[in-house]
C-alpha cells in the first residue's frame, strides 16, 4: 500500500553552498548532518512508457457513450500499486470532448480515472502531443489530473508554475522530478504563453536542474521526451543531452518518445567530490499501452528502481525491468486493449484468454527482442520473467 506524502522541508541547505556548480551537491548537504538525523529508508519507484489512446482503444472502451479503460490495466495494477510511487508518460490530452486518436489525441477523463485506479501517482505531460487540442486542452488536462490527485510535471496551466521542478516526499525520500519535450509537432503555445510547455534545450536542462538542486533533494530524476521514433538505439544528440543531465545533477534519466524499448543501464557519473558513483539511464521506455501493433512497438516494460537513503547518502541500489505486451484480442474473439506482463501472458494464458498465436508472439519477444534491444546477457527470473539490470 502506498504511503508517500508531501512533507515540510526538514533540512535546508544554503543555496549558495548547494548550487555552485552543475555537479549534484545534495549528498554533500546530507553529509554535513549527524548520522543520527537519518534512518535507513528504502523505496521503490515504478516507471512505465507511453500511455497512449489510439482510436481503436477509444472504440473498444466505449459502451453507449460511456468509456471504461479499467480493463487495460487490470493485469498490471498489482505491480504498480505495490510500488511506493508510480510514474507514466501521458501522451494524450483530456480536452473534455472531440475524442480522437492519432494524430491529435483527445481522450475521455475516464482514461485518467483508470490510470489512477491502476496505481499511477505522477504523470509527465511534456511530450509532442501535449498541445494536440491547443492551450485550452493542455490546461484542462493539467487541471483534471490534479483534481484526481495526480502530481504532474512538464506542462503548466499557470505562468507561476512554469518549469518548476516537482518535489515529492516518498516515505521520507525527497525525490525531485524534471521533464522536457523536444517539441510539440509544430503546434506552438499561444503568444505570451510559451511557458505552458517545458521545451528541451541545454539552457533549460542547466536551469531546471539547478533549481532542482536548490530543493535539497535526496535524488533527482529527469523525464525527457526525445529521440528517434522506432529506432532501437539513441542518436548522438540524445546521448549528449543525457550526459548533460547527469553532469547537472540528475541521478536517473528515464526517457521516452521512440515508442520502442531501448537499453536500460547503470552508468558512472562524477559526484561533488569528483569520485564516480552509479546513475541510471533508461534510454526509451517504449509504449506501455497503445494500438501500435508493428513489433517491437507492442512490447513495453515496467521499470522498478529501488532507492536507499542512509547516513552515507541516497543511492539507486537495484533496477528491475518487467517486460509487458499489449493484448488486443482474446481467445474467444473479444476485442481488448490490455497491458500484460510476460509472466501473466505466458503463466496464466487461460485467465487472460491468450490466443495461441499471441503466446507465440510473447515467447518470441521473451527469447529475442527483449534481450537484443535491451542488451541483456542474463536470463530472466524464472517466476516473474523480469530482468535485473546489473551495475558495471
Amino acid at each position: 500500500m502506498k504511503t508517500w506524502r508531501f512533507a515540510k522541508l526538514a533540512v535546508v541547505c544554503v543555496l549558495s553552498a548547494c548550487a555552485v556548480s552543475c555537479i549534484s551537491p545534495h549528498r554533500a548537504c546530507m553529509a554535513a548532518l549527524p548520522a543520527a538525523a537519518f534512518r535507513d529508508t528504502k523505496i521503490k519507484i515504478a516507471f512505465t512508457g507511453d500511455l497512449m489512446a489510439h482510436q481503436q482503444q477509444l472504440d473498444r472502451a466505449e459502451t453507449n457513450g460511456v468509456w471504461d479503460f479499467t480493463p487495460s490495466f487490470e493485469a498490471v495494477r498489482g505491480i504498480l500499486s505495490a510500488a511506493d510511487f508510480a510514474v507514466g508518460n501521458l501522451e494524450t490530452t483530456l480536452a473534455g470532448g472531440g475524442y480522437a486518436g492519432y494524430p491529435c489525441f483527445s481522450t475521455p477523463d475516464s482514461y485518467a480515472e483508470a490510470l489512477k485506479g491502476a496505481g499511477f501517482d505522477l504523470l509527465t505531460t511534456s511530450n509532442n502531443h501535449c498541445l494536440d487540442t491547443g492551450f485550452d486542452g493542455l490546461a484542462r488536462t493539467v487541471k483534471v489530473l490534479r483534481g484526481m490527485g495526480f502530481r504532474t510535471i512538464g506542462t503548466s496551466e499557470k505562468k507561476n508554475e512554469s518549469g518548476k521542478p516537482l518535489l515529492c516526499d516518498i516515505n521520507g525520500v525527497r525525490a525531485v522530478f524534471v521533464a522536457w519535450t523536444y517539441g510539440t509537432n509544430g503546434i506552438q503555445p499561444p503568444y505570451g504563453k510559451e511557458w505552458a510547455v517545458s521545451y528541451l534545450s541545454e539552457e533549460a536542462v542547466s536551469r531546471d536542474l539547478a533549481a532542482a538542486r536548490s530543493l535539497s533533494p535526496d535524488i533527482i530524476i529527469a523525464l525527457p521526451h526525445f529521440g528517434d521514433e522506432y529506432k532501437l538505439a539513441p542518436p548522438e544528440n540524445v546521448r549528449r543531452d543525457v550526459a548533460l543531465m547527469l553532469d547537472c545533477g540528475a541521478d536517473a534519466v528515464v526517457a521516452g518518445h521512440p515508442h520502442v524499448l531501448q537499453k536500460f543501464e547503470f552508468v558512472k557519473k562524477s559526484d561533488e567530490s569528483g569520485s564516480k558513483r552509479d546513475a541510471f539511464v533508461a534510454w526509451s521506455m517504449g509504449n506501455f499501452i497503445s494500438f501500435q501493433r508493428t513489433k517491437p512497438r507492442d512490447v513495453g516494460a515496467i521499470l522498478e528502481l529501488e532507492i536507499e537513503k542512509n547516513p552515507s547518502g541516497t543511492f539507486i541500489t537495484s533496477a528491475r525491468v518487467i517486460p509487458t505486451w499489449v493484448q488486443v484480442r482474446t481467445s474467444d474473439g473479444a476485442a481488448a486493449t490490455r497491458a500484460l506482463p510476460f509472466a501473466s501472458a505466458l503463466g496464466e494464458p487461460t485467465r487472460w484468454k491468450m490466443r495461441l498465436g499471441d503466446i507465440y508472439k510473447v515467447n518470441e519477444a521473451r527469447q529475442g527482442v527483449v534481450k537484443d534491444v535491451l542488451g541483456l546477457d542474463t536470463a530472466p527470473d524464472a517466476k516473474t520473467l523480469s530482468f535485473k539490470i546489473t551495475k558495471k
